[in-house]
């Protein structure tokens, strides 16, 4: 809902949340399965640091926490 709330309102905006938030990952610490944080259905923008959120690994189905991290810098390819 909220995804959409903002795309509808302001959707260049949304356009930047989502590209950072796919570099932004899941990892499960129990199976090591990632998962990009808009796969997921979450958003991270502007954020920094690896942190640590409980979850439910997509993989293994087991409640743990899942370490978010970003894989790689937005623009520096």
């Amino acid at each position: 809902m909220l995804r959409t709330l903002i795309r509808t309102l302001f959707p260049a905006f949304m356009e930047r949340v989502e590209a950072e938030s796919k570099t932004w990952f899941m990892q499960c610490r129990k199976c090591g399965s990632e998962i990009s944080v808009w796969d997921y259905g979450g958003m991270r923008y502007r954020a920094l640091g690896t942190v640590y959120r409980l979850g439910r690994c997509r993989e293994c189905q087991k409640v743990s926490m899942l370490r978010v991290y970003q894989r790689s810098q937005p623009g520096s390819d």
